[in-house]
C-alpha cells in the first residue's frame, strides 16, 4: 500500500500563493477588459473583433481556473487542519 505525503505548512503556504494569485489575476483581467473596451472606440476592424473574441474566451477559461483554485485553496487548508489535529492527538 502506498503512503501519502503531506506537509501542512507547505500546503498552507501554497494555498496562500494560490489565493494571492487569484486575487491578482482577477484584478489584472478586469483591468485588461476595461482597457480593451475603451480601445474599442479607437480600434475597429476585424483584428479587434478577433481579439475581443479571444479575450472573452480567455476570460471564461480564466474564471474557471480561478474557481478551481479557490476549491484547491479550501481543500489544502482543510487537509492541513485535519492532519495537524491528528498529529496533536
Amino acid at each position: 500500500m502506498s503512503q501519502a505525503i503531506f506537509d501542512p505548512e507547505a500546503a498552507r503556504n501554497f494555498a496562500n500563493v494560490l489565493e494571492t494569485l487569484g486575487r491578482d489575476m482577477r484584478g489584472k483581467n478586469l483591468s485588461v477588459i476595461n482597457k480593451a473596451r475603451m480601445l474599442r472606440d479607437a480600434w475597429r476592424d476585424a483584428k479587434y473583433r478577433a481579439f475581443e473574441q479571444d479575450l472573452d474566451e480567455t476570460t471564461v477559461k480564466l474564471a474557471q481556473f480561478l474557481e478551481d483554485c479557490e476549491k484547491y485553496v479550501a481543500y489544502l487548508r482543510e487537509k492541513a487542519r485535519i492532519i495537524e489535529e491528528e498529529y496533536h492527538r
